[in-house]
């Protein structure tokens, strides 16, 4: 028995072939939720939704760098065509700031990289929906949800890949609940669950 009914939703999941993201999928999808899962590699974007393929939602994928505009732009329009609507956005792709190097050996293009996933991807990913979900919403349908996921690293530091003091190397991440907030506006409502952050 699902714990809610989610049937005739639908939800893009970035990030949502491996992880967390998977998680989130794979939760939604039991719920009858209809599941878009966003990612960079085809393969992995397949075998994720294999999980979900006897579920009661249906899963679609789409190749999508969220780094790209364009790519998000084609992510959401091929959805819109699969699903006709998105209810909820999870934007969950993220990367680390240049792997288990420390941070004072981390390179320009690995810093750059990591804000244009972390940060960056969210933004586009969140405009892409909330015009959609606005459009829908003046048209008589106001229903949207943005959901952000952030890491704990950007608030305490990642003691396992730098000396002390702990350093706090990933502020993209730690940007992303403010930022998110000053995009929340009707008909979308800003979700917040689980952090430590207040």
């Amino acid at each position: 028995m699902s714990m809610f009914d989610l049937s005739g939703r639908v939800a893009v999941i970035t990030g949502g072939n491996g992880g967390i993201g998977l998680g989130m999928a794979q939760a939604l999808a039991s719920s009858g939720c209809n599941v878009s899962i966003w990612g960079r590699n085809a393969e992995k974007n397949k075998t994720a939704a294999a999980t979900m393929a006897k579920g009661p939602g249906e899963v679609d994928t789409s190749v999508c760098d969220v780094t790209d505009p364009a790519s998000v732009a084609e992510a959401m329009k091929a959805t819109l065509h699969r699903f006709g609507r998105v209810d909820g956005c999870f934007a969950n792709a993220g990367i680390g700031g240049g792997g288990r190097k420390p941070f004072i050996e981390r390179t320009e293009v690995e810093w750059r990289t990591m804000y244009a996933t972390n940060l960056d991807g969210v933004f586009h990913v969140f405009q892409a929906a909330a015009r959609h979900m606005t459009e829908r919403a003046q048209a008589g349908d106001p229903f949207g949800r943005l959901v952000a996921t952030s890491s704990l690293a950007s608030l305490f530091g990642a003691t396992s890949t730098m000396p002390a003091p702990r350093l706090r190397s990933t502020r993209s991440a730690a940007r992303l609940p403010w930022n998110s907030r000053a995009m929340a506006s009707p008909p979308m409502r800003f979700c917040r669950a689980g952090s430590g952050a207040t």
